[in-house]
């Protein structure tokens, strides 16, 4: 599941349910899109590498890196991310199933940049993800269908986005 928060009202812009993969990411990016204005200034996330993709795909400018030496094909464009873009990744080590170590890494922007945003941001001053696992922690013992090791399934992907929206709905209106 991709959920896409915005911290300060604790509001819920977009779910996808399905693969964590690029197409899951695009979407995502695309439905926050769809209800902001379209600028992403500020994003922190875990370290799933297809969300530097998805950050890039709508905001990106195209550029042509210089060919490594005189000879030899160029490389391919890619996209280089606009000057304002700040984002940050929390990066989590693990031992098996225990927490050792958790630190950041800038995805986009300077390390200046990135600490000049925390400082004025209203809701932390570190680089995290806790509203999205609020709501995961949340959600997962009111829904048979995300809690873990349970007989409880759905077959059909969009019953149960259709039920977690229904969830969000009442979260933020009741």
């Amino acid at each position: 599941m991709w959920i896409a928060c915005a911290p300060v009202w604790r509001l819920v812009l977009a779910v996808v349910i399905g693969t964590r993969d690029q197409t899951g990411a695009d979407v995502r990016r695309a439905r926050v899109a769809q209800v902001t204005e379209d600028a992403m200034p500020w994003c922190t996330s875990d370290q799933l590498p297809a969300d530097r993709h998805a950050l890039l795909h709508p905001d990106g400018a195209w550029y042509q890196p210089p060919r490594p030496g005189r000879r030899g094909a160029y490389p391919p464009p890619r996209r280089r991310p606009p000057p304002r873009l700040r984002s940050a990744q929390v990066v989590k080590r693990r031992a098996g199933r225990h927490l050792v170590a958790v630190s950041t890494r800038v995805v986009c922007g300077t390390p200046e940049a990135v600490a000049a945003s925390l400082a004025h941001a209203p809701v932390s001053c570190t680089v995290n993800t806790s509203v999205v696992e609020r709501d995961n922690r949340t959600q997962r013992p009111r829904h048979r269908r995300f809690t873990r090791r349970t007989h409880g399934c759905s077959k059909d992907l969009p019953w149960v986005e259709t039920h977690r929206w229904w969830s969000v709905a009442s979260d933020h209106l009741v």
